[in-house]
C-alpha cells in the first residue's frame, strides 16, 4: 500500500509542477510570493544592434508554459507597475525561444549610472510579474522578479581633479611626497580595481619620469632622484610626469593617463666658477682654473695682467667668476693663501661687477722680492649663508729666457731697494743665510773630528800588528825543547 501512495503523490507533484505558470525549479518560497532570479549584462545601443541575440542580453524565465496564447500550455506574462527605478516594460521584452520563455534586453542599460558615485548604480532591478494560463486568464500567479545586472568593463578609469601641478625646490630630499593623484572606475569587482604607474623615458620635453616614483595603489608621488634646476632650459623650469591608471579587467583592460607639472625653484647647490677660454670644463664650469702673471711686467699698485693656462689666445685676460645657480648670488674675491705662505698682505684684491660676472682686480701693494715658483690661491666666494667658493691658482712666472731666474718685482721695487729700504723678504733672506753658515760650520767641525779619530785608529791598528810579528809563538818553543830531550836519550 505504501509504495502505491508514494507513486501517486509523485505523479501528482509532476503533473502540478508542469502546470502553466508553475515554477520549474523547486525551492523554498516565501509566504507572500515566490522569487524569480535572473541575470542580464548591461549593454549600450550599439551592442544591442550588433548582437541582438547574444545570450548575455537575455535570461530564461523558469516558469512552466510557453508564451503562446493558442497553445494548451500557453501563458501570459505581464510586469506590474510597482517597479522602483527601471520600467521593465520599456527595457525588456518577453519572448519564446525554442519552447522557453525568456526576458530579453531591448533598450540600453547602464549598470554603473551617470556619475562616479555608487549611489546611482543600477545593480539590481526588481518588479512584480503576473503569470496567467492562456486558457484561463482569471488565474493570476504573482512572482517577485530580481534581475541582477551584470557588469562589463565598459568604463575607463577617470582621474579626479586633473590636471595636476605643484612646485618644489630642487634641493627637495629623495623620498619626499609631492602630491597624491586619484582616479575612479565606475565598474565593479576586478573591472573597478585600479593601479597607478609612471611612464619613463617618454621622450617629451623635460621628461621627469626617471626622477619620481608613485605608489601603485595609493597614487602618492615621491621624489626618486636628485633634481637640478640649472639643467632645465630657460623658461622651462619644470618637469613633466606622465601617470597612467589601469583597471583590473581580466579580459580587456582600460586605462587613462594624465600629466603632472612639477615646477622647480632654484636652490643654492652650486658655487662660483671661474670662466676663461681654454680652461678644462665640466658641466660648463672650469675645473682647476689656473692663471699666470709675468713678474717683469708688474708695477706697484697697478692691476696685474693675467694669462689663462693653457694660454690659447696669447692675450691678457680678466679673471672672471660667477655663481652657477639659476638665481646667482654676488661673488667677492680674496687671497686664500700664498705659496710660500706669508705674502698675503703684499697684495690687494678688489671685486668689480662686469655684466653677469664678477672680476678680480689684483694689485701688488708692497715691495718684496718674491721667491721662485710663487703662487697665489685666489678665492671666489658667493655672498650667501652657505658661502660656497672656488679657488684659482695664480702662478708668477718670468716670460723671458733666463734659466737662472730669481723672481723679482718691477724696477720701481728695485729702486726702493737701492735707497736702502729694507723689506721683509730681505730680512728673511739674511736670517736664512746666517743660519745656513752656522750649520755649515758645525758640519765642518764634526767632519774634522771624525777624520782625526779615523787617523788615530789607523795608527793604533798598525802598531799593534807590528808588535805581534816580533814575538815567538809558545808552541814553537815547546816543540824545540821536546826534540832536544829526545836526542839526549839516544
Amino acid at each position: 500500500m505504501l509504495p502505491i501512495l508514494v507513486a501517486y503523490f509523485a505523479i501528482v507533484s509532476i503533473v502540478f509542477a508542469q502546470e502553466p505558470c508553475s515554477p520549474m525549479d523547486p525551492g523554498e518560497w516565501t509566504p507572500v510570493r515566490p522569487v524569480l532570479y535572473l541575470n542580464i549584462y548591461e549593454a549600450n545601443q550599439e551592442e544591442l544592434l550588433l548582437y541582438p541575440n547574444d545570450p548575455m542580453y537575455q535570461s530564461e524565465i523558469r516558469l512552466n508554459g510557453v508564451l503562446d496564447e493558442n497553445s494548451p500550455n500557453g501563458i501570459v506574462l505581464e510586469p506590474q507597475t510597482d517597479y522602483l527605478v527601471i520600467n521593465p516594460a520599456e527595457k525588456f521584452k518577453f519572448e519564446s525561444v525554442s519552447g522557453h520563455s525568456i526576458l530579453r534586453l531591448v533598450q540600453p542599460l547602464d549598470r554603473d549610472g551617470p556619475t562616479e558615485s555608487v549611489d546611482d548604480d543600477i545593480s539590481v532591478i526588481t518588479f512584480t510579474l503576473k503569470c496567467s494560463p492562456a486558457n484561463n486568464l482569471s488565474v493570476e500567479i504573482f512572482y517577485d522578479v530580481s534581475i541582477m545586472v551584470m557588469d562589463k568593463n565598459d568604463n575607463p578609469p577617470i582621474f579626479s581633479n586633473a590636471p595636476y601641478e605643484t612646485t618644489i625646490n630642487e634641493l627637495t630630499p629623495v623620498g619626499t611626497q609631492l602630491l597624491t593623484v586619484t582616479a575612479v572606475d565606475k565598474d565593479s569587482n576586478l573591472d573597478g580595481n585600479i593601479t597607478y604607474s609612471i611612464i619613463r623615458n617618454l621622450g617629451i620635453v623635460n621628461d621627469g619620469g626617471d626622477l619620481f616614483d608613485i605608489d601603485t595603489l595609493q597614487g602618492i608621488v615621491t621624489v626618486r632622484d636628485n633634481l637640478d634646476y640649472e639643467s632645465l632650459g630657460d623658461g622651462h623650469k619644470y618637469y613633466v610626469i606622465r601617470v597612467v591608471v589601469m583597471d583590473g579587467g581580466p579580459n580587456t583592460k582600460r586605462s587613462a593617463y594624465t600629466d603632472i607639472k612639477v615646477n622647480i625653484t632654484d636652490g643654492n647647490d652650486n658655487g662660483p666658477s671661474y670662466m676663461y677660454t681654454g680652461c678644462l670644463q665640466h658641466k660648463m664650469t672650469c675645473v682647476s682654473p689656473k692663471y699666470t702673471v709675468d713678474v717683469t711686467a708688474i708695477t706697484l699698485n697697478q692691476e696685474l695682467h693675467f694669462h689663462g693656462f693653457p694660454d690659447v689666445t696669447g692675450n691678457a685676460i680678466r679673471i672672471l667668476a660667477k655663481d652657477m645657480d639659476g638665481i646667482p648670488s654676488d661673488v667677492v674675491f680674496s687671497v686664500a693663501t700664498t705659496y710660500p705662505s706669508g705674502y698675503d698682505s703684499f697684495f690687494s684684491v678688489e671685486t668689480k661687477k662686469v655684466g653677469n660676472y664678477f672680476q678680480a682686480i689684483v694689485k701688488q701693494v708692497k715691495s718684496v722680492e718674491l721667491p721662485r715658483d710663487f703662487v697665489i690661491l685666489l678665492k671666489a666666494e658667493e655672498l650667501s649663508p652657505e658661502k660656497w667658493f672656488a679657488v684659482a691658482e695664480i702662478s708668477f712666472v718670468k716670460h723671458m729666457t733666463d734659466n737662472n731666474f730669481q723672481t723679482t718685482i718691477s724696477p720701481q721695487l728695485s729702486t726702493a731697494a737701492q735707497t736702502g729700504e729694507k723689506t721683509t723678504q730681505s730680512q728673511t733672506t739674511d736670517e736664512f743665510s746666517e743660519t745656513t753658515v752656522a750649520l755649515i760650520v758645525v758640519i765642518a767641525v764634526t767632519l774634522t773630528l771624525v777624520l782625526c779619530l779615523s787617523i788615530a785608529m789607523a795608527c793604533f791598528v798598525s802598531r799593534r800588528r807590528q808588535y805581534s810579528s816580533d814575538k815567538v809563538p809558545l808552541s814553537s818553543l815547546n816543540g824545540a825543547h821536546e826534540n832536544r830531550g829526545y836526542s839526549a836519550q839516544l
